[in-house]
C-alpha cells in the first residue's frame, strides 16, 4: 500500500493513471480491513502459554466484530474535507468486508 501512496504523492499520472491508482488503493484498503477483521476474530484461537484456548474469549471477539462491523462508518476529522467529500460517502454502496467474505482476500 505504501508504494501506491508514494506513486500518488510523487508520480505524475494522467487522469487514467489517477483512476488506476485510486482503484488499487481502494482494493488494497479493503483487503487490509478484511485481514484485520479476520485477525481480530482468530487471535483468541491462538493458544496461551499453557496451550489452552478460551472459547468465551473467541465468542466475545466474534460478537464484538459483528457489532463493530455492522455499524462501521467513517467520520471526517477535518471539517473542510467533510464538506468537500461527504457526498461520496453518502453515495457509497454501504459496508464492505462482511463476515461471509472475510476469506476472499
Amino acid at each position: 500500500m505504501q508504494d501506491i501512496l508514494h506513486l500518488a504523492e510523487l508520480g505524475q499520472p494522467g487522469i487514467m493513471g489517477k483512476v488506476q491508482i485510486y482503484n488499487c488503493l481502494s482494493q488494497s484498503r479493503i483487503k487490509r480491513r478484511k485481514a484485520k477483521d479476520l485477525l481480530a476474530i482468530i487471535a483468541p484461537l491462538i493458544p496461551a502459554e499453557d496451550n489452552s484456548i478460551d472459547l468465551d474469549k473467541c465468542n466475545d471477539a466474534f460478537q464484538n466484530y459483528l457489532k463493530v462491523a455492522s455499524a462501521r462508518t467513517y467520520h471526517f476529522k477535518d471539517e473542510q474535507l467533510k464538506n468537500n467529500f461527504k457526498r461520496y460517502l453518502e453515495q457509497s454502496d454501504g459496508l464492505r468486508g462482511q463476515v461471509d467474505d472475510l476469506c476472499d482476500c
